[in-house]
């Protein structure tokens, strides 16, 4: 059974929660096994995932990894969101209603969340240990690990050709100023 519905996804994240749910559907293993397993060790893992939980595994469940877990699908679901594979290629998606976003501007936006979900999960690991700080006992079946994924590299960005060729021009033309492309 997988730790998270994607109801729970659109409630947890998605402002207006108009989404094809499908999207979201393909990489909620893939976020579980990337960066929820790998936080909490197989056991725990498993554990959650085997789905009769005590008290205190529901609470784990309930108030941390949903949380850091729809976060992280969001992460690894944009890319698709912005571009879709099709028989003619790769096409950004669009609507008659809205403009799709840039490269830079999905880039900016995806190491927002990436952050709000590591935000979530390190909420989760002080859980488990503020719990065996007051009992031992809790959570025997967490395995500490020092090495979980997180992007120590910052944020992607992505310059468009017109930026790139703004940034010649002003080095062409002796301007040295540094202008700030964060949303």
């Amino acid at each position: 059974m997988d730790l998270i519905t994607t109801q729970q996804i659109v409630d947890n994240v998605i402002p207006g929660k108009s989404i094809d749910q499908a999207l979201l559907q393909n990489d909620i293993v893939l976020a579980e096994e990337r960066y929820i397993e790998t936080a909490l060790g197989t056991d725990l893992y498993v554990k959650l995932r085997a789905g009769t939980l005590d008290a205190d595994h529901q609470e784990l469940l309930d108030t941390y990894v949903i949380p850091a877990l729809a976060r992280f699908v969001v992460y690894e679901a944009m890319p698709q969101m912005h571009v879709n594979i099709t028989s003619a290629g790769l096409v950004i998606n669009n609507t008659e209603f809205s403009d799709a976003a840039s490269s830079k501007a999905v880039a900016v936006s995806r190491n927002n969340m990436l952050s709000k979900a590591e935000h979530f999960r390190g909420r989760m690991i002080q859980f488990i240990l503020d719990e065996q700080k007051l009992d031992s006992s809790k959570f025997p079946d967490y395995d500490r690990r020092e090495d979980t994924y997180s992007n120590k590299f910052g944020p992607v960005i992505y310059e468009t050709d017109n930026e790139k060729r703004d940034h010649r021009h002003n080095h062409d033309h002796g301007h040295h100023g540094h202008r700030n492309n964060f949303c």
